[in-house]
């Protein structure tokens, strides 16, 4: 008589609704909300994708001007230090004003500093920061070195100060350590 009388007290969470088709509609509402999350998912993986390709084709983009404008920094690099060279092997106890004058293409220090910091991975600041790990080191003595060669009529002084106030013997060491200290060479009035 127990089972009888269960059977006939229905369940309070259907309040009198058929208990197969609450099943139904729940198992109904499941498969839509894991469809929805299915095509949500779809959605956000198409849109991570175009948004790669996005990227991707942005950072080419990108990449392909970079190596066009190192390609004609580096060519009208190897010209000046050629003119350079030879200037200083003819001229060679003339004054710099003289080899400044010889140059036909004067650099901007702040040209070439952003030049190096474009071809490396590090930022403006990093390279102007006191960070003594080896490859900032490399980047900052490598754009001293350049700054030093194509723009003569600076000092060792003002290269420094052009590098967050450098002392112009950590200037001295980065020539020595590119190879393109020329010795003691006259100044120009600034």
């Amino acid at each position: 008589m127990v089972d009888e009388t269960a059977e006939q007290i229905p369940d309070r969470r259907y309040r009198g609704m058929n208990p197969k088709f609450v099943k139904q509609v729940w198992e109904k509402r499941r498969k839509q909300e894991t469809a929805e999350h299915r095509r949500a998912a779809r959605d956000a993986a198409q849109l991570a994708k175009q948004q790669s390709r996005r990227a991707t084709t942005l950072r080419l983009a990108q990449e392909w001007e970079i190596a066009q404008q190192e390609e004609l920094f580096r060519a009208q690099f190897l010209e000046n230090i050629g003119q350079l060279r030879l200037s200083h092997l003819v001229d060679k106890y003339k004054s710099a004003a003289a080899i400044v004058g010889a140059m036909e293409v004067r650099y901007r220090a702040a040209e070439i500093i952003q030049h190096h910091v474009r071809r490396s991975p590090f930022s403006y600041s990093e390279v102007m920061s006191d960070a003594r790990a080896r490859a900032v080191v490399a980047v900052r003595q490598a754009a001293m070195a350049d700054i030093h060669v194509l723009c003569p009529h600076f000092s060792l002084t003002q290269i420094g100060k052009l590098f967050g106030g450098r002392d112009h013997t950590t200037v001295l060491h980065a020539l020595k350590k590119m190879g393109v200290w020329r010795g003691n060479r006259e100044q120009p009035e600034a």
